[in-house]
């Protein structure tokens, strides 16, 4: 009989924790940007308990997204359940255990995090030619790939995320002098186009529906 208060929670919720890439930028912007509270960064609470918030109510559009940000965290730590996030205190706070259904979940999403950032350092920056029109100097802009491959191969660490990682790339290049509008042009429309894709892959990983099905489905 609360349906209707029902959907104003889930409403809520997907307003605060994203379910679109628009949301995930704009998400990565405020953490970036807001101060701490309590010593806590934003969003203040735990992937963990977002994910167990779902899983106990029975919506399914941020889960995708939860996982992709637990997968942020290695399973010894989630497994300690010493983080910070994970101690506070509140009557209505979610399960701070990992389930055995999440953790194959969480495994399929942290390996292919993984690979999605190899293959966009490979494919995507190492392996890129440029383009038809190029108006560099012969070799520049193909130099200029190789070395912003090689940089980005020596700066990832086990907790990167690719939808950030690659547009940190996308300015790195900008500020390249070596290479041409052309290339610099195309390659910005390649790797949005790119981070386009792989959010909208992210639910399949762990055999879901598309976004917008997933939504759908929790506000019917």
């Amino acid at each position: 009989f609360i349906a209707n208060l029902r959907r104003q929670a889930i409403k809520h919720l997907l307003e605060t924790w994203p379910h679109t890439l628009q949301g995930h930028d704009r998400f990565i912007e405020r953490a970036v940007k807001a101060p701490l509270v309590g010593d806590l960064t934003y969003p203040y609470v735990h992937p963990l308990h977002v994910l167990n918030l779902a899983r106990e109510t029975h919506v399914n559009a941020v889960v995708p997204s939860a996982l992709y940000f637990l997968s942020l965290y290695t399973l010894p730590d989630i497994l300690q359940r010493d983080h910070p996030k994970l101690k506070v205190e509140h009557p209505s706070r979610p399960s701070n255990q990992l389930s055995a259904r999440d953790l194959q979940d969480y495994t399929l999403m942290f390996q292919h995090r993984i690979d999605v950032i190899i293959d966009f350092i490979r494919r995507d920056c190492s392996g890129r030619v440029p383009v038809k029109d190029c108006a560099g100097q012969v070799g520049l802009c193909q130099k200029a790939f190789l070395r912003l491959g090689s940089r980005f191969a020596r700066s990832w660490v086990i907790r990167t995320g690719p939808l950030h990682y690659t547009v940190q790339a996308i300015d790195e290049l900008a500020e390249d002098p070596h290479v041409c509008r052309p290339c610099r042009r195309a390659f910005k429309s390649d790797i949005l186009n790119l981070r386009e894709k792989i959010w909208a892959e992210l639910p399949g990983v762990i055999g879901l529906p598309s976004w917008e099905e997933l939504e759908r489905m929790d506000m019917s």
